[in-house]
């Protein structure tokens, strides 16, 4: 499912599936939006797909964006979305964005969920049910939550049924939103921001479920860059994390249960590795 790209924008969107088979492949796509449907014959390599134009430009609450994509061999999916060469994007002073997230496979998927977001005005979840009546608890953890005209309270459980492959498309706009999101059967999360009216950068990401989380991670930095931002979320109480790039920085933090450490990090290497460690 693809979110929200740009709330303030009516123009249409380069909406894209990138799809990279290894042997010959036929893959189809279904959905209930129409101009989705097709079957596309991979030889091998990379397939760009076109989608409709305005499957981004959805709705808060249940929709039927939601995209099936079936193979009858293993490939990987990456969804895409950007504003095509028309204006505003054709004046060389407007900044237009563009994002990109790898899609995980329905046999990776979960049922418990901690989405990350990054700290923008505009903030949403898109959450898609794999089998039908699906119920979903959603926990606001800091902040109130609005979801088609009705508030869920903070540290309170908003519950929603859906059918299959129906999605939920969330939004806050109070800044910082952590939620606790839970499933009695899998689901497919997808978090993070839309474009703002005061920036160019979106940025979505398919959220891991809770049971893939890991203690080790290594974060490589492929470009020269000033800063860097980690963010890191647990499920655990006194949760002691480790950052060292083994040169120029190193930190040890403590976290609680659904908090998100922000961290800006002064890199002096053109090119590091960081290390991240956890007790739990």
């Amino acid at each position: 499912m693809f979110p929200s790209h740009d709330d303030t924008s009516k123009y249409a969107l380069t909406v894209q599936l990138i799809i990279t088979a290894d042997f010959p492949s036929k893959v189809k796509i279904y959905s209930t939006y129409p101009g989705v449907n097709q079957t596309v014959d991979i030889t091998s390599g990379v397939a760009y797909v076109n989608l409709p134009e305005h499957i981004t430009m959805i709705p808060i609450g249940r929709t039927s964006t939601s995209i099936l994509i079936r193979s009858d061999q293993p490939v990987s999916e990456v969804c895409y979305s950007a504003f095509g060469g028309h204006a505003p994007c054709i004046y060389q002073s407007y900044k237009c964005s563009s994002y990109a997230f790898n899609v995980l496979p329905v046999n990776s998927l979960g049922e418990s969920y901690y989405p990350l977001m990054l700290y923008y005005p505009s903030i949403h979840i898109a959450i898609v049910a794999t089998v039908p009546y699906t119920k979903v608890w959603i926990e606001p953890l800091k902040t109130d939550l609005k979801i088609m005209g009705t508030t869920i309270k903070a540290l309170t459980n908003g519950t929603f049924t859906l059918g299959y492959l129906e999605g939920l498309h969330l939004e806050a706009n109070n800044g910082r939103f952590l939620a606790n999101v839970q499933a009695n059967s899998s689901i497919s999360l997808i978090s993070g921001n839309s474009k703002s009216p005061y920036d160019d950068e979106s940025m979505y990401e398919c959220m891991l479920p809770d049971d893939q989380w890991g203690q080790y991670f290594v974060v490589r930095i492929m470009a020269k860059v000033k800063f860097v931002s980690l963010r890191i979320s647990t499920r655990s109480f006194n949760t002691t994390v480790n950052i060292d790039n083994n040169e120029h920085f190193s930190e040890t933090i403590l976290i609680q249960p659904g908090n998100v450490f922000f961290n800006t990090v002064i890199v002096k290497c053109a090119y590091c590795n960081f290390f991240a460690t956890s007790t739990s």
